[in-house]
């Protein structure tokens, strides 16, 4: 781990970050010493800091730290935590708060390549300004996992806002195909995390000329949609083969969307 670019083991005690939450964060794919989508990380970073109104550290510094740390690391995964840095007690933050990054490696995890879900009895609750960006409150998505956890018979879990819509897993986002064979992903306006990846399947999903919408999207036509699968940056498209029981087999569009994310990025190649 390292703290504003020098090997540490540990985080000031009055920083924000730890504190209440208040930073961005990015997890990245580390492959063959390169980091997976490092230019759209970083953009999403900045989009989540100008939300925040946080200064973020020189995008080249980044870029450079990031590129230095993947070499070293080879094949894991990267975390990179920008925080507004240390102050006292109160919301308000100083002026003197000095941002500070954080970069931890870790080995690459070990996942299903084919994900039965459940459903979460943890709901999402309104995010508004906060809605689509990688801040650092993630106590829902914790207790998201948690549920997951104790299950023990499945590999995640979908959570729901609070008028009932699906919205995402605690980890990754969704997508339905419909029995047209078009595509449909949550809307992210009221709470919910824009994926890198996300972003990318949708793209693909343009140039193979297959319709993509992005709306409300409820817990009946999700149990009935022809395929499912997941997305994250570091899982890439993964299908679900189960949701609450009931079995799905991962049709022609997730394997279509599955090559071509392969043909574009090797990295995400199965």
């Amino acid at each position: 781990m390292s703290v504003d670019g020098v090997a540490t083991g540990g985080v000031h005690a009055l920083d924000r970050g730890l504190q209440f939450g208040d930073g961005l964060f990015e997890t990245m794919a580390v492959v063959d010493g390169k980091v997976r989508l490092l230019r759209r990380h970083l953009h999403r970073l900045s989009a989540g800091a100008e939300v925040l109104g946080l200064h973020l550290p020189d995008r080249h510094l980044l870029t450079t730290e990031l590129e230095g740390a993947a070499a070293d690391l080879g094949h894991g995964v990267l975390k990179l935590v920008i925080t507004r840095g240390s102050g006292e007690r109160g919301y308000t933050p100083p002026d003197s708060a000095r941002p500070r990054r954080i970069l931890i490696s870790s080995d690459w995890p070990r996942f299903a390549s084919e994900v039965r879900l459940m459903w979460c009895g943890t709901r999402l609750a309104s995010g508004g300004s906060l809605a689509g960006i990688k801040h650092l409150n993630r106590l829902e998505q914790v207790l998201g996992s948690r549920e997951v956890r104790m299950n023990g018979q499945v590999d995640e879990g979908l959570m729901l806002d609070s008028n009932g819509n699906v919205i995402e897993a605690t980890g990754a986002n969704l997508f339905l195909v419909d029995h047209q064979g078009g595509l449909v992903t949550p809307a992210l306006d009221d709470c919910g995390v824009a994926g890198v990846m996300r972003d990318v399947v949708s793209g693909l999903a343009h140039d193979a000329g297959i319709a993509l919408t992005m709306r409300p999207v409820t817990v009946d036509e999700t149990l009935a949609a022809a395929e499912l699968f997941l997305t994250s940056s570091i899982t890439g498209i993964r299908p679900v083969i189960e949701i609450a029981g009931r079995s799905l087999v991962p049709g022609p569009v997730t394997q279509s969307l599955q090559d071509a994310l392969a043909e574009q990025e090797p990295s995400c190649a199965g």
